[in-house]
């Protein structure tokens, strides 16, 4: 093979792969389309969303875990999070008592174990003899759904039917059907006849 061959293949290699690499970069050339007047920012929109959905998660015996109804559910891919609008879960226990949640926003973390609920945040626990439960409410409260745990560190107040009792920070343990609070605890308890 000639040199004047050599250097003509070599040139051509050349400029195929400067012409792979201008197709396959566009952007890098400045050849993308003009962006429109819309401040829609791709890094931060949802890749999914739902509207009335109704998610239920059963345990490895196939027997239903939770059911978490919302208004809305949308993911975003940048973060792996999904917002959830007006979340209403319920999360049963063939042991113990039902427990059923509700607030007007929420989120579930990456992973999806963890969920971050606020505004107006209200759990009540349904006995299984008919017995009016407690009802919970705070403004913000995590739930651990592989533990079976609700967690703040916000205000939080409890009712029964002869009782309220106000406290700052909890930790429920649903499964064993015990509320662990944290601080500044104050209650009154009416004596039934």
């Amino acid at each position: 093979m000639g040199l004047k061959r050599i250097t003509t293949l070599t040139l051509l290699l050349i400029l195929g792969y400067g012409l792979f690499t201008f197709l396959n970069q566009p952007d890098a050339f400045n050849l993308t389309a003009p962006k429109s007047d819309k401040k829609e920012n791709t890094a931060v929109s949802p890749d999914v969303f739902m509207e009335s959905p109704v998610i239920t998660q059963y345990t490895t015996k196939g027997e239903q875990d939770y059911v978490v109804v919302a208004e809305k559910v949308s993911h975003f891919p940048h973060n792996d999070i999904s917002l959830i609008d007006q979340p209403d879960i319920l999360i049963t226990r063939k042991q113990s008592s039902d427990w059923h949640t509700t607030s007007r926003q929420g989120r579930i973390l990456p992973g999806g174990d963890v969920m971050e609920l606020w505004d107006n945040v209200v759990i009540r626990e349904q006995k299984t003899t008919g017995n009016p439960g407690m009802i919970i409410t705070t403004e913000f409260l995590t739930v651990y759904a592989e533990q079976n745990q609700a967690k703040t560190k916000r205000p939080v107040t409890i009712k029964t039917d002869n009782s309220v009792v106000n406290a700052v920070g909890m930790n429920a343990y649903l499964d064993e059907e015990r509320v662990e609070l944290l601080s500044n605890v104050r209650g009154t308890y009416e004596v039934q006849d």
